[in-house]
């Protein structure tokens, strides 16, 4: 009966070491990707001519800030976050993101680094994280059962999928500290 214990308790241990190695790799492993994605723009930018123009600056700046803020993200910011979406409250954060550009192919080449930045957010926070994987499995099983029961979906993960766009502006324009410290 010890070594069941034993082997029960160092089995426990184990796992919280992991667990809290698997954390900080995690954020790591998304920094590098969000690094990753900053220079593919930023190569294009110097093979096309576009390191002067205003959206590519703010879009690598937002990129930079991202990456130093990862660490913030988790699903109790994004639920923060969720809130601030649905009382619409941030606009001025909303109107920091729209630097224009006349430059079809700058424009196009920053929206593909927004989805590929928007795609790893949500495996981030929905695939890498057991209160993420939790939370896919209750949508599922929400949808699921109203299917069955005719019952017309809540498409309550659609507030979820908004704010990791909304992730995006906030730890793109290095405002999450001043929301939280605010208490809003």
């Amino acid at each position: 009966m010890g070594y069941i214990a034993m082997f029960i308790g160092a089995f426990i241990v184990s796992a919280a070491l992991s667990y809290a190695w698997w954390i900080k790799v995690r954020v790591i492993d998304l920094r590098q990707d969000i690094f990753d994605i900053r220079d593919e723009l930023f190569d294009q930018a110097v093979e096309r001519g576009w390191l002067s123009d205003p959206a590519y600056r703010a879009a690598r700046t937002r990129l930079n800030s991202m990456a130093a803020n990862a660490h913030t993200l988790s699903v109790p910011v994004l639920d923060f976050l969720a809130r601030r979406v649905e009382s619409n409250a941030h606009t001025d954060i909303k109107e920091e993101e729209n630097v224009g550009t006349s430059d079809e192919e700058l424009r196009g080449a920053i929206h593909d680094c927004k989805y590929r930045v928007a795609e790893r957010l949500n495996k981030y926070i929905f695939r890498e994280t057991l209160c993420g994987i939790a939370i896919l499995l209750a949508y599922r099983v929400t949808n699921m059962a109203s299917k069955y029961h005719n019952i017309p979906q809540d498409d309550s993960m659609d507030i979820y999928r908004r704010c990791v766009g909304e992730a995006m502006v906030i730890l793109g324009s290095d405002r999450l500290n001043d929301l939280v410290d605010s208490g809003a």
